[in-house]
């Protein structure tokens, strides 16, 4: 199911940095920002950009790859080099917090995407090694929001279980499946991260009224309550250990980035304002770096990459920028931008800060 793809210029020729120097991003030669598949077709449309902890895999949705099908959207993969298409189209946004339809696999070798096919939606999970395209089936209808955990042992998703929405855990190698959260009908449910095996899951549910952030024990079948009934969270990642977590939320009249320790379970703000909100955090692996976007109250939205470690905000993408993702080292950030010299795409920045 995947198809190669001719990209439009050969890949430049990186030298190895000198010391003292910013680490390049591979295959990519100048200052940047880079566009990530470098004009090989027309990326207005691409969105979603997910990258592999060293950067080496990266991918995201695009539309127009199909002249019978011009609407579809497809999965495009940069791995080694090379540009992939997967075939099969992929299934429409759903309208979940912070949802999205695929999801990379930090190793970069194994990537789960919802399609539509048969008359409904199911998720496949691609093994990139293995050249296998394995497809999920169970006792639910109409996945969603697919993450996969930090090894080869789960995933995570929404899906409608006994009519009503839930969020279901997998575990791959076990073959098993366990029902996470079991939502009302009127449940938003959404899933912002899945441990080792699948016996932890990182979900935000309306319990009350507002959207609350959860960490599911699912072998233990309890829950702990990680922001409270004041806060309605906005979007929320789990560190690949699934010992800490950042979430963003609404408190009232005013927003804030939250630091979460998990073996605590308390919650911290670390960035705060009544003038601007927050959404779509994202955690890096060694916990120094957040990357978040700023929703300015009738501004435009920015991308902020914050550093833990000396408590300020270290570097901004351009105000035209959001829909952001980085690697896991935390050294390349990608984002869809418009604005650029080339056009809107997704484009590719390197961490500066030291």
């Amino acid at each position: 199911f995947i198809d190669p793809m001719k990209r439009a210029l050969p890949w430049p020729v990186v030298p190895d940095p000198a010391e003292g120097e910013v680490r390049p991003i591979p295959g990519r030669a100048g200052a940047g920002p880079w566009r990530l598949f470098a004009s090989t077709f027309d990326e207005t449309s691409c969105r979603a950009p997910r990258l592999s902890r060293d950067a080496l895999v990266m991918l995201a949705i695009c539309q127009g790859l199909d002249p019978s099908r011009p609407a579809d959207e497809h999965v495009i993969l940069l791995q080694d080099k090379r540009l992939h298409r997967y075939a099969n189209p992929v299934a429409p946004l759903p309208n979940v917090p912070g949802g999205a339809t695929v999801d990379l696999a930090a190793d970069g070798k194994r990537f789960a995407v919802v399609i539509e096919e048969g008359g409904g939606r199911s998720i496949h999970i691609v093994n990139l090694e293995t050249a296998t395209d394995t497809r999920l089936s169970g006792g639910w209808r109409n996945p969603g929001n697919p993450l996969l955990s930090g090894d080869v042992g789960a995933i995570s998703f929404t899906a409608e279980v006994g009519g009503n929405p839930a969020i279901v855990a997998v575990s791959i190698e076990d073959k098993k499946a366990w029902v996470a959260w079991q939502g009302g009908r009127k449940s938003r449910l959404a899933v912002h991260g899945v441990a080792s095996g699948g016996k932890r899951v990182l979900v935000t549910a309306n319990a009350a009224v507002n959207d609350q952030l959860f960490l599911v024990d699912v072998d233990h079948n309890v829950f702990h309550d990680l922001s409270g009934d004041a806060g309605n969270v906005t979007s929320a990642a789990l560190h690949q250990s699934a010992e800490a977590a950042v979430f963003t939320a609404r408190i009232g009249g005013a927003c804030g980035v939250f630091w979460v320790d998990l073996q605590g379970r308390k919650a911290k703000d670390f960035v705060g304002s009544v003038d601007e909100c927050y959404d779509r955090a994202k955690l890096e692996d060694t916990r120094r770096y957040v990357l978040y976007e700023v929703k300015p109250a009738g501004g435009e939205r920015k991308v902020a990459l914050y550093d833990r470690k000396k408590s300020k905000v270290a570097q901004e993408m351009p105000v035209t920028c959001s829909d952001a993702y980085f690697s896991g080292d935390g050294h390349v950030m990608a984002a869809r931008c418009q604005g650029n010299e080339q056009g809107w795409g997704i484009y590719l920045f390197v961490n500066t800060v030291e």
